[in-house]
Formats: structure tokens, C-alpha cells, sequence
């Protein structure tokens, strides 16, 4: 990730009950041109003989933001799985939106057709509402899934990674 340039912030999710990394990471580049660059260059990418490929795309355009407002965004971006692919970009905007308006908002599709892979990720202008939208969405049967929804940044250890990133 560094080979594009300085990350002012990485998190990379582990899961709490096998201490394995989930798949999952957000980041923070210093120059935020860099970000475009690193998605293209990534998204897609395989490594090894791995049959899966990266996802990598923005979550929100932090921009020249001050550093507290980036860790903030990091903070309380929400994580939306196990999203039926049938779902539009618009009907899960909806349903985010009904907690209120979202500060920024990426549904992860496959590079090659375009199609949802079945995850989300979001911030909302007011962030008080994160827990409450997590709480009220996480389980929601949608067709054939349940909805998993939580903070993607969701432990101690994340956001203290995260801090030491920013220097905060």
C-alpha cells in the first residue's frame, strides 16, 4: 500500500474470536491524489496463486481534512454485508439514508461486470447516528441474507493503530 505513497492511517479488521484478519481494511494516504491511483492500481489485483481478488475502491473523499476529521470518518465508518446482489445502489442508499443523510457512501463491485459483491461501506454526516443505524440494521433478514452491519473500525486496538498512523 506504501508503494503509492505515505498512509497517514491503516486499520486492518481482525476478527475478536480467532484474532485472524477478516479480509478488510481501510486506509488514509497523506496526499490524497495518491488515493485514485492506489484504487486503479489495486482494484482487482490478485496475488499468489489466490483465486480471490482485491476490492479497493474510496469510501469518502477525505481530502485535505484535518486530522481529527479523517480519524473521526475512520472511526464511524460502517461496514453493510451479506447484501443480496439484486439490491441497487439506490435501494441501499435508501434504506442507509432512513438513519439520515450519509457523509459518503461506496457499494464494492466486481471490476470485470460491474455486479455488487455484496458489501457496502458508509459514513453518515451526523455521527451520532452510526451505533443506532448499526443496531437497528445488523440482522435484518433482505431475501436470502441477513444483513450484517457494524462498525468497521470496531475495536480498541483498530483505533489506537489508527491513531498512532495519524499521530494524534
Amino acid at each position: 500500500m506504501e508503494s503509492f505513497g505515505t498512509l497517514k492511517a491503516f486499520c486492518l479488521r481482525i476478527d475478536s474470536a480467532t484474532g485472524n484478519p477478516t479480509g478488510y481494511g481501510l486506509c488514509v494516504y497523506q496526499d490524497p491524489s495518491v488515493t485514485d491511483i492506489a484504487c486503479a492500481a489495486l482494484n482487482g489485483a490478485k496475488f499468489g496463486d489466490s483465486v480471490n481478488t482485491l476490492a479497493v475502491s474510496r469510501t469518502v473523499n477525505l481530502g485535505n481534512r484535518p486530522k481529527t476529521e479523517q480519524l473521526e470518518v475512520l472511526e464511524h465508518c460502517v461496514f453493510v454485508g451479506e447484501l443480496p446482489c439484486y439490491l441497487t445502489e439506490a435501494d441501499i442508499m435508501d434504506l442507509l439514508e432512513s438513519f439520515g443523510p450519509l457523509r459518503g457512501f461506496n457499494l464494492v463491485k466486481e471490476r470485470e461486470t460491474g455486479n455488487s459483491k455484496g458489501y457496502a461501506l458508509c459514513v453518515y454526516q451526523d455521527s451520532s447516528v452510526t451505533d443506532i443505524a448499526c443496531a437497528a440494521l445488523n440482522g435484518i433478514k433482505t431475501g436470502d441474507k441477513t444483513l450484517a452491519v457494524r462498525r468497521a473500525v470496531d475495536s480498541e486496538q483498530e483505533l489506537q493503530i489508527a491513531l498512532q498512523r495519524l499521530a494524534i
